[in-house]
């Protein structure tokens, strides 16, 4: 009897720890093929053994295994571990390298920026977390809401897109009263600091600054705070209103041939893994209202210009 016992308590440890699925762990009937001898699917109960063999059923812990059988610690921390995309209610339940976020699912297990993802909407990682190239990451597009209009002359581009920038923050003023403010003439808004001015009148003083640009083409230095400007205002939630020069060989899209344009327009966005700017040009020329620039040109067209940005 002691030899078979022994023999039985070997082969139910083994089918034990051989049976892991996933995340949890399955526990294998051991003994000769599901005779039911010491595991689990009997219930504890052994069968008769026959004449003149003592089975000792429940009292031996080697043949009584849906009893006291405990599983090894480590298979019990697996099967607690919460996938992506399942409710919880505290990081300590996910599974390793995820966290307890909301999505919009609501309140899931969910990843971190840099956590691996397969969702094409994102549902898999936390807050405003995109799932891109398989990467849970922020969104490379920032942009600011605004009240878009065209100019209602062909001279109140700098009121126009002075109303653009100021609707980012409040109920903008029309046109008309900008244009009355700056002042606009016949011959347009002659400086980018008659923009600054009258935004610091209503959104407060020294909220946007004045940056001039002479230098054409722009130095290093002079680019690398064009585009600082760029990201601070926009983050912020605000929008930049940039003066600028198009020559025929220079021209944003729609811009008429063989003229240069002076003009300003607003910038409202901007793209931080193709370096482009998104702006909302008052002009509509050709229906171009909303487009991306990429930066290069962006910042070949302010000298020897200027632009306000969030200070």
């Amino acid at each position: 009897m002691s030899a078979q016992r022994s023999w039985k308590r070997s082969e139910w440890w083994i089918g034990l720890a051989l049976v892991v699925v996933g995340c949890a762990a399955i526990e294998a009937p051991a003994g000769n093929g599901g005779d039911g001898n010491g595991g689990g699917g009997n219930g504890g109960s052994a069968p008769d053994a026959g004449p003149g063999v003592e089975t000792d059923a429940g009292t031996d812990p080697g043949t009584d295994a849906g009893t006291d059988a405990q599983v090894p610690p480590n298979m019990e921390d697996a099967a607690a571990c919460v996938m992506a995309m399942t409710s919880c209610t505290d990081t300590s339940e996910c599974c390793e390298g995820l966290l307890c976020g909301t999505t919009t699912l609501g309140k899931v297990c969910c990843g971190d920026t840099g956590a691996p993802c397969a969702t094409a909407g994102g549902e898999d990682c936390c807050g405003a977390l995109l799932c891109l190239d398989g990467i849970c990451q922020l969104s490379p597009v920032h942009t600011v809401n605004v009240d878009y209009q065209v100019q209602q002359t062909g001279y109140w581009c700098g009121p126009t897109a002075t109303h653009i920038a100021l609707s980012a923050r409040i109920a903008a003023p029309s046109q008309q009263t900008l244009a009355n403010e700056l002042p606009t003439t016949v011959n347009g808004t002659d400086w980018i600091g008659q923009v600054t001015k009258v935004m610091n009148n209503y959104l407060g003083s020294g909220t946007y600054k004045t940056v001039e640009m002479p230098n054409d083409p722009p130095s290093q230095q002079q680019r690398d705070q064009l585009w600082n400007d760029i990201v601070h205002s926009i983050d912020s939630g605000y929008a930049i209103v940039a003066n600028i020069v198009a020559p025929p060989n220079n021209h944003p899209p729609g811009y008429p041939n063989d003229q240069t344009i002076y003009h300003y327009f607003t910038i409202i966005g901007y793209n931080s893994q193709t370096h482009e700017v998104y702006i909302a040009d008052p002009a509509s020329f050709q229906g171009n209202q909303l487009y991306w620039l990429s930066f290069d040109q962006m910042a070949t067209l302010i000298p020897p210009k200027g632009y306000s940005a969030l200070n």
